[in-house]
């Protein structure tokens, strides 16, 4: 659990020092022991986590996984890992597929793409199938240099999506 500042006060102080004038900033504040994201303050059930970070959505068999934007990178990445695996959990054996719509993300550091593969690794032990909406041109250039399209089916509309989706 984060410790964040609570009740931040400040003040400015001019104080003579060596002849000179000095301005001292100084900062008080207590501190409680407030997480900053992540599960305690998801809106979570069973079938739906939603934070400031990540929607996702257990509908059936399919869990569909939409972080929030416009990045996804190193604060972003575990969170996303953390908040949805309890639904990968509770789907089991029976999730047949998991959707990762990217459709509001424009940057995705390193700590992304492992996001990515871990959330596709789960997904493929539990035998499900996996794609990916809403890649953007430049994450799409990204995507195809490390080679992870190769572990998601591409989707590049919801027509398409839904097309995969009723084949399974």
């Amino acid at each position: 659990m984060a410790v964040v500042p609570r009740n931040l006060k400040w003040s400015i102080e001019s104080v003579q020092a060596g002849g000179r004038v000095v301005s001292v900033l100084q900062i008080h504040s207590s501190y409680s022991e407030t997480p900053l994201l992540g599960a305690e303050m998801s809106a979570a059930s069973d079938s739906r986590v939603e934070n400031p970070i990540v929607v996702a959505e257990l509908d059936g068999h399919i869990l569909r996984v939409k972080p929030v934007g416009p990045n996804v990178g190193q604060r972003e990445g575990p969170i996303i890992d953390r908040d949805v695996k309890p639904l990968l959990a509770a789907a089991g054996k029976d999730l047949k597929a998991l959707i990762l719509d990217l459709n509001d993300v424009t940057f995705m550091s390193s700590m992304g793409l492992g996001t990515c593969i871990a959330l596709r690794n789960e997904a493929n032990a539990a035998g499900a199938k996996t794609a990916i909406i809403g890649l953007g041109s430049e994450l799409e250039s990204l995507f195809k240099m490390m080679r992870i399209h190769k572990l998601y089916e591409i989707q590049k509309n919801d027509k398409a999506l839904a097309s995969w989706l009723a084949k399974l």
